[in-house]
């Protein structure tokens, strides 16, 4: 089973989603290009902590280059490992998701104003991760 989360604007204040949606295509593609690299920053985290036995937990590791941003292990038992792993390593995208959460928006601004000044958009970027989930994790 795969873990997949989404990063969207659901959680942005009204008024700030508002204007972003307003706003010309290099704003909306920056903030897409701001929740890709905090995806990166998490799945960087997660790496951190993600049980090794044979590695191919950590190589199933992707960050999708689309909005929202799906991202996550694809290892089959990825799920397992992260709900019922004992000791280090137990709930490693969790972890990393609540210990991002205090700083995300001090993050989405830095990445957003970065992609912003360089013109980068998901199509150009290149990822530290890769892009897509591997069916069945990756060997």
């Amino acid at each position: 089973m795969s873990l997949h989360l989404g990063v969207d604007l659901r959680g942005t204040d009204v008024r700030a989603r508002r204007d972003i949606e307003e706003a010309g295509d290099a704003v909306r593609e920056a903030w897409k290009v701001a929740h890709f690299r905090l995806a990166e920053d998490i799945i960087d985290a997660a790496l951190r902590d993600v049980p090794v036995r044979t590695g191919r937990l950590k190589r199933s590791r992707f960050v999708e280059r689309r909005h929202p941003v799906p991202f996550g292990f694809s290892a089959e038992y990825a799920y397992t490992v992260h709900e019922l792993h004992r000791g280090r390593g137990k709930k490693y995208l969790q972890h990393a998701i609540s210990t991002a959460h205090g700083t995300a928006q001090r993050t989405l601004a830095a990445h957003f104003r970065r992609a912003l000044a360089t013109g980068e958009t998901l199509a150009s970027i290149s990822g530290r991760h890769p892009s897509r989930p591997v069916e069945g994790g990756a060997r």
